[in-house]
């Protein structure tokens, strides 16, 4: 013998009747925070970050800098 039962529910109601609790909040909270610690790191890779990181870096030597873009543009050694 077979039986087939069919229940016509939603999402929520169904977690209700199975007594689960509603975790909608926390997962709202926890992917806003995730959005924006993404955002953060994304934002470290930009291209003007990274070219303000290098210029920070090289400043306290500008000779150093200047050689750097002359070996970059295949000038180096010429004047």
């Amino acid at each position: 013998m077979k039986f087939n039962i069919e229940v016509d529910v939603t999402p929520d109601e169904l977690r209700e009747a199975l007594g689960l609790p509603d975790v909608k909040s926390a997962q709202n909270r926890m992917m806003a925070k995730l959005e924006a610690g993404l955002e953060e790191e994304i934002a470290k890779l930009s291209p003007e970050a990274i070219v303000q990181k290098w210029v920070g870096a090289l400043s306290p030597n500008p000779d150093l800098m200047a050689n750097m873009f002359q070996m970059m543009t295949g000038m180096a050694g010429k004047k």
